[in-house]
C-alpha cells in the first residue's frame, strides 16, 4: 500500500493535508497510435479505466495491452467490469501481475523489464502510458517497449496526499 492508503484509517478532521493535482497531458486521444500500452499499479488503474470505458462506448479500434500490478487478487478493482470490456473489445489484453498471491496462475512478482519485454515483444510502435504515485520511491525512468522503442512514452505522477501530523 502507498503511504496514504496505509494511514488513512488514522486520519482525523484536524490533520492538515497537502493535495497536489496531476500535471501534463495524459490521454490517448492526443495521439493517433493504433497500439497502446497502459502500465498501472494498484488504484493507479483509475485513469485507464476511464480511457477503456471511452474506447468501449465509442467502439474505437485500438490494440491495448494493460499491464497491472497488485498485491493480491482481492486487490484487483473493477475486475468484473474489465472482464466485460475484454468481451466487448477483443483487442484488449490484460496482464495481471500479483506480488503477494502464492496460488496464482498468472504473472507473479513486479512489473519489470523482463515482464515488459515478454508481453510487449512484437507489439509495434505503441504509445506507452504509465501511472505511478508522485510520493512513491520509484526513481521513474523510461519504460522499455517492444523492441526497446516506442512511438511515445507518457508518465503521469498521480495525486499525492501527504499528511502533516
Amino acid at each position: 500500500m502507498g503511504d496514504f492508503t496505509a494511514t488513512v484509517k488514522d486520519t482525523t478532521s484536524a490533520d492538515e493535508a497537502y493535495i497536489d493535482m496531476p500535471y501534463g497531458i495524459f490521454s490517448f486521444l492526443n495521439y493517433d497510435a493504433p497500439n497502446l500500452v497502459f502500465i498501472a499499479g494498484g488504484i493507479g488503474i483509475t485513469p485507464f479505466i476511464s480511457m477503456l470505458r471511452y474506447m468501449v462506448d465509442k467502439k474505437l479500434e485500438r490494440n491495448v495491452i494493460l499491464i497491472w500490478g497488485n498485491k493480491t487478487e482481492k486487490d484487483i478493482a473493477f475486475k468484473s467490469e474489465l472482464e466485460q470490456m475484454v468481451v466487448a473489445m477483443p483487442s484488449l489484453r490484460i496482464i495481471h501481475v500479483l506480488s503477494n498471491q502464492p496460488p496464482w496462475p498468472g504473472e507473479k512478482g513486479y512489473v519489470d523489464t523482463r515482464l515488459l519485454h515478454t508481453h510487449l515483444d512484437g507489439f509495434e510502435n505503441p504509445q506507452v502510458y504509465r501511472l505511478r504515485a508522485a510520493c512513491d520511491n520509484d526513481q521513474g525512468g523510461a519504460v522499455p517497449a517492444a523492441g526497446g522503442r516506442a512511438e511515445g512514452t507518457h508518465s503521469l505522477r498521480a495525486i499525492c496526499i501527504a499528511l502533516n501530523r
